[in-house]
């Protein structure tokens, strides 16, 4: 069992088995929006972003980049959670389907998206593929 565990370790980073501090969960919420943003005004959802659009993404992002995948995607926090605390936050709006937009109030631009200079070449190849 304890070898399992290290070669997962291996794998995943370790702060995926940690406690998550105010840091990570801040982290694991700006991450998210950077997703919702990037479906919205990159990846031809202008209409809008479902929440199967999102865990998609995420799926593709796991073969691409697994650091920004787990620093998103918890054990014990599903993406719903997630998506409620940056609905809560206002960072991010919901219509009456559920389709989620980015609050253009709040978020202007990409200066607005802590992580966007980081994270966005990282999207882009998952949107090519």
């Amino acid at each position: 069992m304890e070898d399992e565990k290290r070669k997962i370790r291996g794998i995943v980073p370790e702060e995926y088995f940690a406690g998550e501090d105010w840091l990570r969960a801040g982290r694991r919420r700006f991450l998210l929006l950077n997703v919702i943003y990037y479906l919205q005004h990159f990846a031809g959802k202008e209409s809008g972003v479902s929440e199967g659009d999102i865990l998609e993404f995420l799926e593709a992002l796991k073969n691409v980049d697994v650091e920004i995948y787990y620093s998103i995607v918890k054990p014990n926090i599903p993406v719903e959670l997630t998506l409620k605390e940056l609905l809560l936050d206002g960072l991010v709006t919901e219509d009456q389907e559920g389709v989620l937009f980015v609050n253009k109030e709040k978020i202007k631009s990409e200066r607005k998206l802590i992580y966007w200079g980081n994270v966005k070449k990282v999207f882009d190849k998952i949107n090519e593929s």
